[in-house]
């Protein structure tokens, strides 16, 4: 088993708020790190951080951290090994659940923690009242059929198409594959296309949710596009090799950031990556999420259409609890996609198909309704920031549902000790592939004033 060594500002996400007012500290985190293992949060044969690292992350003292570590010990939960460290014994895991970032905030909130760790948006008024009304007798005709449509219904997949056609990008329905939810399509097309140890070239910091299935399914990654620099984003070219299976990109709105490539630098990295055969897989779930309501361009019109498959969702212009994402793609792609697709779950929700069809025809609407929306709170978070924390910094995004903000100090750490105060954030270690952007938090850009200054209000005193 190769070793796996978890950091601590992991450890310190998977936590949470761990201490127990009954409790001694060392009780209560020998505890929440009892059921880390035992629920195989932390896998079997994982090294755990060093005392002295995992000790200043929670803000506790050391001993207080060794007294944890040696009640686990002494249970049979972890070894310790005179020069390698502490880890989990062999056996002492029931499964393994590996998600430490984006997908575990999810739903693992409690009542009295305000979440400002997802970008996740409520649902607008325009689904809202879409969804008021039901589908009607929009439904009645595929009660006479089998109710599994593995590509998609066929008014989904001509609408998307149709959409993306008025974007600029010329769409058959016969290139559309309707998911349920982009996280599926990422899956997919990764499952689909490449296989263990492979190379992918992705950005840095990129989609955490994407970075979670490039572990899962054991591929290597490395980054080709940095967005952290303050003066000018760069570029690594010479990445761009034929020994990487795949670049995932973000051209348009990259998540955490909300920064948009140039027309140069797209078309530079077309340019490079249409020299190799790698697979160009260009993530556009936010393509259409800007501050003035106009979809950014993205890299599909500059490439063969085989060589780039485009992932895309409903989740962000209208609700994420309308499970519907979809994938663009050529349709030798898109025939290979779904095969694949059927032995995970056959088809998409007819229902949210359905209702898929009818958001698409207010699809402008929702685009102005979204920008008004996120300017706003683009204008009203920067000013909350300014008022509490003037020494943090940022680069005004293009669009999208967050705010990368560097704070100039260990954001682990911060994290942490916010967790204890109920407040959960998303430090920018977990956006990166290779463990950087230390400083970094990604804020949400749609909580109301009232719950942001509640917030910032306890973390000036951290």
């Amino acid at each position: 088993m190769a070793i796996h060594r978890i950091d601590s500002s992991s450890v310190a996400r998977l936590l949470g708020n761990w201490t127990q007012r009954d409790l001694p500290l060392s009780t209560s985190l020998a505890g929440s790190l009892r059921k880390l293992i035992v629920g195989g949060w932390i896998a079997q044969g994982s090294f755990l951080p060093s005392q002295r690292e995992l000790a200043r992350t929670l803000g506790i003292s050391r001993g207080t951290l060794n007294v944890a570590y040696h009640l686990l010990e002494s249970e049979g939960y972890l070894v310790t090994q005179q020069g390698s460290g502490t880890r989990v014994r062999l056996g002492k895991t029931f499964h393994r659940i590996p998600s430490d970032g984006r997908l575990f905030s999810l739903g693992n909130s409690s009542k009295n923690t305000t979440d400002l760790s997802t970008g996740a948006l409520p649902s607008s008024r325009i689904a809202r009242k879409i969804l008021s009304k039901g589908l009607g007798s929009h439904i009645e005709p595929y009660l006479l059929t089998d109710g599994y449509f593995p590509e998609g219904i066929p008014s989904l997949r001509e609408s998307i198409a149709r959409t993306l056609t008025d974007d600029g990008l010329p769409t058959a329905a016969e290139n559309i594959l309707v998911t349920t939810g982009a996280q599926q399509a990422t899956n997919l097309v990764f499952s689909t296309f490449t296989s263990p140890g492979d190379r992918v070239l992705t950005e840095n910091p990129t989609y955490r949710g994407s970075l979670e299935v490039f572990r899962r399914q054991g591929l290597r990654t490395d980054t080709v596009v940095n967005h952290t620099v303050t003066t000018e984003r760069h570029l690594e070219t010479k990445k761009l090799t034929q020994s990487a299976q795949a670049l995932y990109v973000q051209t348009g709105i990259n998540n955490p950031t909300g920064l948009s490539l140039s027309s140069h630098m797209r078309s530079q990295l077309a340019h490079r990556a249409g020299q190799t055969t790698m697979l160009i897989v260009e993530d556009v779930c936010s393509y259409d999420l800007t501050f003035d309501a106009t979809p950014t361009q993205t890299l599909a019109n500059l490439l063969p259409a085989h060589q780039v498959v485009m992932i895309g969702t409903l989740s962000k212009l209208f609700w994420g609890g309308l499970r519907v994402g979809w994938i663009r793609s050529s349709a030798e792609r898109i025939t290979q996609l779904t095969q694949m697709r059927k032995q995970i779950d056959i088809s998409t929700s007819i229902h949210d198909q359905l209702y898929a069809v009818e958001f698409l025809r207010h699809v402008n609407p929702a685009r102005k309704e979204r920008a008004d929306m996120l300017s706003l709170a683009f204008q009203t978070t920067t000013d909350m920031i300014t008022g509490y924390f003037p020494q943090w910094t940022w680069i005004t995004p293009a669009g999208g549902t967050g705010l990368w903000v560097d704070t100039g100090r260990d954001t682990a750490a911060f994290a942490a000790r916010a967790l204890q105060l109920n407040i959960k954030l998303a430090p920018g270690a977990s956006f990166s592939p290779l463990g950087e952007n230390s400083t970094y938090l990604r804020f949400p850009l749609w909580h109301e004033a009232e719950v942001l200054e509640t917030a910032f209000r306890k973390l000036q005193t951290i």
